[in-house]
């Protein structure tokens, strides 16, 4: 997959730092971290959706939803830290 632009709504932004205390800034991060890899996989939960697995620039392990749409773009889903499960994964690859 080639560089993705996000698309993120105020709604989308004003959820997931309520919810889950993750900046749109560090979703940015994550596409954007050159020391770390990002881990990018279809959801097994929703259709014709992705997951992304990174971490910031100050080291937070997150998971980021996004869909797909055309010409590099996506909309964000949901972004929330990792479970241990999902780093263990992603340190281990």
């Amino acid at each position: 997959m080639n560089k993705i632009r996000l698309r993120i709504s105020s709604k989308t932004e004003a959820k997931i730092w309520a919810k889950h205390k993750v900046s749109v800034q560090e979703v940015q991060e994550v596409f954007n971290n050159e020391e770390y890899q990002v881990k990018i996989r279809r959801s097994d939960a929703v259709a014709d959706s992705y997951t992304a697995f990174g971490r910031t620039f100050a080291g937070r392990y997150l998971m980021i939803a996004f869909f797909p749409k055309e010409r590099g773009y996506a909309n964000l889903g949901t972004s929330r830290e990792m479970t241990a499960r999902e780093r263990k994964r992603y340190e281990r690859k």
